[in-house]
């Protein structure tokens, strides 16, 4: 086949995709909020978490390996909700090169230009100046 008539052929999947896409959303956005929704949506769920037993020891498994991130993450939002993200660096190292190690975004850049981050050889904290 030729490179253009493919290209045509995956732009035309794609927009169809989409298209069903929106749809879905669309719809749902129209009735999310109504009771029997609602209603029929928990029945459902609570019948696959019910009959499904990889299904839940799934979500205990998931709760337990996440724990340590989720209250890392709890305790660097508390910090960062007032203001004083220096000090969370300063008393919890170690939670901060974790959060630093599993997402990049929490990595601080401070006003002064100054940048902490994880040396890569040593794995601890160091100061580097921008």
């Amino acid at each position: 086949m030729d490179d253009h008539i493919k290209e045509t052929i995956l732009d035309k999947e794609a927009q169809k995709k989409l298209a069903n896409l929106k749809r879905v959303k669309a719809r749902y956005q129209r009735i999310k909020d109504d009771p029997d929704f609602k209603a029929y949506n928990r029945a459902a769920q609570k019948k696959a978490y019910d009959t499904n037993p990889e299904y839940r020891q799934k979500k205990i498994d998931d709760y337990y390996n996440n724990k340590k991130l989720h209250n890392d993450r709890s305790l660097y939002n508390w910090w960062k909700r007032r203001g004083r993200l220096n000090e969370f660096i300063e008393k919890h190292p170690d939670k901060y090169k974790y959060l630093c190690s599993v997402n990049d975004r929490y990595r601080v850049k401070f006003d002064v230009g100054d940048d902490i981050q994880i040396t890569s050889s040593a794995n601890d904290i160091s100061e580097h100046t921008s």
